[in-house]
Order: C-alpha cells, then sequence, then structure tokens
C-alpha cells in the first residue's frame, strides 16, 4: 500500500515489571496501525491501536492511541 498517512507493523516486545500488577515477565508478539486521520488540518496527530499476546500467560493486551508527533528539528 503507498499511503504515507496509513501505517502498519509487526513487533515483538519484553514486557512486565517489578510489580505484582505487571507481571509476569514474558516475551510478547503484537501488531498495530497508525492512521492520519487529517494530515492538512492536522499534520501530527495520529490514532493509532496495538495489540500483543503475551507467551508465557496467555494475555493480550490492546490499546487505543491519540499521539501528537513532536517535532524534534
Amino acid at each position: 500500500m503507498d499511503n504515507p498517512n496509513f501505517s502498519m507493523y509487526l513487533s515483538t516486545k519484553y514486557r512486565g515489571g517489578s510489580e505484582a500488577a505487571l507481571q509476569p515477565s514474558e516475551w510478547a508478539s503484537g501488531a498495530g496501525v497508525g492512521w492520519k486521520p487529517s494530515p492538512v488540518n492536522w499534520p501530527r496527530i495520529v490514532v493509532g491501536a496495538d495489540a500483543a499476546y503475551g507467551h508465557t500467560s496467555d494475555r493480550v493486551v490492546a490499546y487505543l492511541a491519540l499521539r501528537y508527533l513532536i517535532p524534534l528539528k
């Protein structure tokens, strides 16, 4: 697909932490999408969705996000 306002990705993540609510610490496979709904009016706003499957716990973590791209120049 040749659309600069839409992106898809696959990932491998290591998630977890020292708190019980963040455990188990495990590897997870993930996928996500990003979309700029109005690149002319709001060029730095991206709507995104991400999900990851934990290989040890068999848990799926998913979220939606509204991101603002910060210019670093």
